[in-house]
């Protein structure tokens, strides 16, 4: 059966072999995703299927190449945002909200921000930043990304990437180490857009992770 969460995020299963598919009461379409990797790998245009065999023959196809389980999430229709996260405890800060625009894709592709966009139609992509938002849905995306930062124990830093759907900001996933390419990567972008900048985001990191260390080592400590 798929889940619920208290964060917002898309109904949700997993399977670890074809024969579980049987048991899922689920809608489509839907989104095939392995439960690790990166940089949209795993992610493909055949990843949002539409019926149930092909849903058999994707995740046959990604059991052959990834480790079990496979997630099966609702497809969320929506715009898509990715939040960058500062600090630990009371020195949280939120980056300037990033918006991938797939508007300017080829129409074959589906609006998913899928390996062949990410790698073959980076030019095609739009990136708003900081995104135009109402002042009232940019701060409940930035609650709900904090939300999920605290909820999942995040340090130091992490992106969470999310989508708008009915003014609900649903939680996509917690990228909990993500690149810092400079010129590249999302979070170096939200950097960029911001007083900050890119030296910035790496000695604020820095920072929270030695002012972590040193307090983490305190309360060990006080405690013995």
């Amino acid at each position: 059966m798929f889940q619920e969460a208290k964060i917002p995020t898309p109904r949700f299963s997993y399977v670890n072999s074809i024969d579980e598919i049987k048991e899922l009461n689920i809608d489509f379409p839907v989104l095939v995703k392995p439960k690790d990797e990166g940089s949209s790998r795993g992610i493909h245009e055949n990843s949002l299927v539409f019926n149930e065999n092909d849903l058999i023959k994707k995740v046959e196809e990604d059991l052959r190449s990834y480790n079990p389980p496979i997630m099966i999430t609702e497809y969320i229709e929506g715009r898509e945002f990715t939040v960058g996260v500062l600090g630990n405890g009371k020195t949280l800060m939120v980056l300037p909200i990033l918006e991938v625009d797939f508007s300017n894709l080829p129409e074959h592709l589906n609006n998913i921000y899928s390996f062949e966009v990410k790698f073959h139609y980076g030019d095609r992509t739009i990136f708003h930043i900081p995104a135009k938002l109402k002042r009232e849905t940019k701060k409940r995306i930035e609650r709900i990304a904090i939300k999920a930062y605290n909820t999942l124990g995040m340090r130091d830093y992490a992106r969470i990437d999310i989508r708008l759907r009915d003014n609900i900001p649903y939680v996509l996933e917690v990228n909990s180490l993500p690149g810092l390419m400079k010129g590249h990567s999302d979070l170096t972008k939200m950097a960029e857009a911001c007083k900050l900048g890119y030296s910035g985001l790496i000695m604020k990191i820095v920072r929270n992770a030695i002012n972590r260390y040193y307090s983490d080592d305190e309360l060990k400590y006080k405690t013995v």
